[in-house]
Order: structure tokens, then C-alpha cells, then sequence
């Protein structure tokens, strides 16, 4: 695939790194998917917010993220 267009990203952790990559590669047209610890609750409403207004597919697990994605990015904290 050298097309991005039908490329499906993934990013574990869609905090401030996240968001960042995640607007990046939706301006290429990569498929965005993301997954984060924090996305529950009260919490993650800012994290849903934002994957809402950039078309970002939120996923409940690691599990459901892997099995949407063709390229994973770790942008978790240390």
C-alpha cells in the first residue's frame, strides 16, 4: 500500500502526542484509530472531544485498536 489513503494508523495513548500525530496523519488521509487508558469517564471527555473533531475511531482495548491497524505508535509517557 503506498497510497495513505488506505493506510490505518493506530496510536496507544492519545494525549498531547497523540493528538498531535493523530492531526498529522488525518492531513495526509491516513485512517486514524486510538486507544487510551484514560478515554473512561469524566476524564476522557476532552480526548473524545478532540477524536471526534479530527474523525479519530476511539477503540475500548489494545485488542480492538490492533485489529483496526495496519501501523502502530506507542505515544504513551514514560
Amino acid at each position: 500500500m503506498s497510497n495513505s489513503q488506505f493506510w490505518r494508523g493506530g496510536l496507544v495513548g492519545y494525549g498531547e502526542v497523540g493528538h498531535i500525530l493523530a492531526e498529522d496523519l488525518r492531513a495526509q488521509g491516513v485512517a486514524v484509530h486510538a486507544f487510551d487508558l484514560k478515554l473512561a469517564g469524566e476524564a476522557g471527555a476532552p480526548l473524545r472531544t478532540h477524536a471526534a473533531s479530527h474523525g479519530v475511531v476511539l477503540h475500548s482495548s489494545h485488542a480492538a485498536l490492533a485489529g483496526q491497524s495496519d501501523f502502530i505508535v506507542s505515544a504513551v509517557t514514560a
